[in-house]
């Protein structure tokens, strides 16, 4: 699949714990190759991105949170109903 202009990460967590907010995709395309060029990198691998402040990176770490939470219960529930499923398929018959 072919990579995009920029990087899509939206977010991004350093290892000190600071939230990155990735405003590359607000950079026109020439400014974005311009960097790219002076740091000798392809464009598609330039992230321009600034420091969330502290109540901002709550905000988004609580986010975050609730939507891996979320994604987990309906994969969970995807999992169960598929093995609610096959274990119906996999029942004897009543004579």
């Amino acid at each position: 699949m072919p990579r995009k202009r920029h990087h899509s990460a939206p977010l991004a967590i350093a290892l000190d714990g600071t939230v990155l907010l990735n405003l590359t995709a607000q950079l026109a395309a020439p400014e974005v190759a311009r960097i790219a060029a002076t740091l000798g990198v392809k464009a598609a691998d330039v992230v321009v991105a600034t420091r969330l402040d502290a109540a901002r990176s709550e905000q988004a770490r609580a986010r975050l949170d609730d939507a891996v939470a979320e994604t987990a219960a309906r994969l969970l529930g995807e999992a169960g109903s598929s093995a609610s499923r096959r274990a119906a398929t996999k029942r004897p018959k009543k004579r």
